[in-house]
């Protein structure tokens, strides 16, 4: 496989004289899944942070419900809220308080213990961030035609190189049978 920063040329193994295919960097968020062979989907580990992505995608399509919930708190609660919201997205439905706010319950179980971790730091928020949140990205936004590439290369980013490579915290794209 080459790359000259517009597109990707890959070139069979099997056959010497055959011509490459190519993937244009401009498509590349529609045609990632043709670049699949570069990872070893065999893994288990690597099936379950596959699984875990794609349910974090999929939370992040449904941010109307998300911006629904963070707009009810002034920017000083927002921090708070997120980690009650974590608590909630941790926890199977069949073990959540059964009288808790309608808000929360209808967030879905997200399996795999990505938002396990009680000691993550989450800042205190301001209200242009707040803002941004519940208008710019929740409202206007529709977050379910974006990959859920796009999503696991930002939380893989985010995260500090110590920290993922200790934790094996990679993101893996989803398989696409063709």
């Amino acid at each position: 496989m080459t790359c000259n920063f517009s597109e990707f040329l890959i070139y069979g193994m099997e056959k010497s004289n055959c011509e490459p295919k190519q993937i244009f960097l401009k498509d590349l968020p529609k045609e990632y899944y043709r670049l699949q062979f570069l990872a070893d989907t065999g893994n288990d580990s690597i099936k379950m942070e596959m699984e875990i992505s794609l349910k974090a995608g999929e939370l992040v399509g449904k941010r109307k419900m998300f911006g629904k919930y963070l707009q009810r708190f002034p920017a000083m609660d927002v921090r708070k809220a997120l980690i009650e919201l974590f608590q909630v997205l941790d926890t199977p439905i069949s073990d959540r308080d059964p009288y808790m706010n309608d808000d929360l319950s209808a967030f879905p179980y997200v399996n795999g213990g990505l938002f396990a971790d009680e000691n993550i730091e989450i800042l205190r928020f301001i209200d242009e961030i707040v803002d941004l949140l519940v208008n710019g990205a929740s409202k206007v936004f529709n977050w379910a035609d974006i990959s859920p590439t796009i999503f696991g290369a930002v939380f893989e980013s985010t995260l500090n190189p110590d920290t993922r490579r200790s934790g094996g915290m990679h993101y893996t794209v989803r398989q696409e049978v063709a």
